[in-house]
């Protein structure tokens, strides 16, 4: 059995950042290049010293076969302060940039509802809940569209209005968790047991066992007991829940996207109950990726000016149980639109690390794996501009703001699991204009 250590992001944030360290001519001189002879897979592992000699020349940017063509020669490079133990790209010809439109057509839960709660759910039932887009959340006070000072007492209320119609299947109003529920931005998340039986959470609790599946194979006989007494093969596990997200999910998708378990993890809770964590990984039909986090830092500064930031995407499965999902969450889902950049000149691997590198401060000795992957940005949340008293909500920027998704390469430590997400810190390279903008502590820092 694996021990998997947890990252730790206590660090304080101002020391991470450092002015530009620039690479000691001495570890420059040290740097080795791979022989590339032969197709680079789209998933290496850095795992031996690479050979000294190459053909390939090193490009700062290029196409996405010129980054594949030297993804071996880039991650033998050597840093001072960080180390890329493996790196993932796609087979895809280009990587463009679109803009996107939130939002789903299917607004159905008969399946999930039959599926979670098989020997009550009705799609005519009394537990059945809806909500339209301008009813209130809290039906006690009226539906304020924007944060609205009460007349009496000076105090600045918050908005009170569903941004998005939500349909939802509760049949125990006690257990807010036990639940189907799907908005009209294409989030839906369910669970058929709740808080009944103490293991709904997952989080913080301890990595017992783990393997990312674009570098590492779960072994056939892998098995472990769960909490409700089961014991269940980690290879039948995996295949169960990609068979759930592609008969449930999938079809709730505006575009033809897959998903794939990313990461398998086994949890274990303070009694020494088990259970099996998933990270779901959503790929589009060109084989491109999509990172897939259950929160980013606020970027308060880009939010309140109205520029560009990073929203989150998040999709996970939890299961304490044999062939019984404990809690599953997919984010909201969409549809390209235009096309913003053609891709075909990005940032390669090595200029990205170069350009982390630079910005770290010379001694953390961080261990990451890197990803080209897609991340929704929102261009621009314009209600600070335009409310009395601003905030930021997060379901505003999703229902009514403009979208679109750009390529860039994230860093994250490399046993990095959405369960463990308040422990790591993250970094994203813009592989269009190589800004850095780099993820602790809940702070946010942009290097341009």
């Amino acid at each position: 059995m694996r021990k998997i250590p947890i990252f730790c992001a206590v660090i304080i944030f101002f020391l991470i950042l450092s002015a530009c360290v620039d690479t000691p001519e001495n570890l420059k001189n040290e740097e080795t290049k791979a022989d590339y002879s032969g197709a680079v897979s789209e998933s290496i592992q850095n795992d031996e010293p690479a050979p000294a000699e190459s053909d390939v020349i090193s490009k700062e940017r290029g196409t996405m076969s010129d980054i594949r063509n030297q993804l071996a020669e880039d991650l033998s490079f050597k840093y001072p302060n960080i180390s890329i133990s493996a790196a993932w790209v796609s087979e895809a010809s280009a990587m463009p940039s679109y803009d996107i439109k939130i939002g789903t057509s299917d607004m159905n839960i008969d399946a999930l509802g039959e599926y979670f709660f098989p020997d009550e759910y009705s799609p005519d039932s009394r537990y059945i809940i809806t909500r339209k887009v301008g009813d209130p959340l809290d039906k006690s006070y009226p539906a304020y569209s924007e944060p609205t000072e009460e007349p009496e007492t000076g105090e600045i209320l918050n908005a009170n209005v569903w941004e998005y119609d939500m349909l939802g299947y509760q049949p125990d109003s006690r257990d807010q968790n036990k639940i189907i529920v799907m908005h009209s931005t294409g989030f839906v998340r369910g669970s058929g047991v709740g808080n009944s039986d103490g293991y709904y959470s997952f989080v913080g609790e301890e990595i017992i066992d783990s393997y990312d599946l674009d570098y590492e194979t779960v072994p056939q006989d892998l098995s472990y007991t769960l909490a409700d007494g089961a014991e269940w093969n980690a290879a039948d596990a995996i295949n169960y829940v990609e068979t759930f997200w592609k008969d449930y999910l999938s079809e709730k998708e505006q575009e033809v996207f897959t998903y794939k378990v990313k990461r398998f993890s086994v949890l274990s809770f303070d009694d020494g109950a088990l259970g099996y964590f998933f990270d779901i990984v959503k790929t589009d039909s060109n084989g491109n990726r999509f990172d897939m986090d259950s929160s980013y830092a606020k970027d308060t500064e880009r939010i309140s000016s109205g520029s560009s930031f990073m929203v989150p995407n998040e999709l996970r499965t939890w299961c304490t149980g044999k062939e019984k999902i404990t809690q599953f969450l997919k984010d909201f889902s969409f549809e390209e639109a235009a096309q913003t950049d053609d891709g075909n000149d990005l940032l390669t691997l090595k200029s990205a690390a170069d350009k982390l590198s630079k910005a770290l401060a010379p001694n953390i000795g961080l261990n990451l794996n890197a990803e080209l992957c897609y991340v929704a940005v929102c261009k621009s949340y314009p209600y600070f501009q335009i409310w009395k008293y601003p905030a930021y909500y997060e379901s505003r920027a999703i229902a009514d703001c403009d979208f679109e998704i750009r390529p860039f390469w994230v860093f994250k430590d490399d046993g990095y699991t959405v369960s463990q997400v308040s422990d790591s810190m993250k970094f994203y390279v813009d592989a269009k204009t190589g800004e850095l903008t780099v993820m602790a502590d809940g702070e946010v820092k942009h290097v341009p």
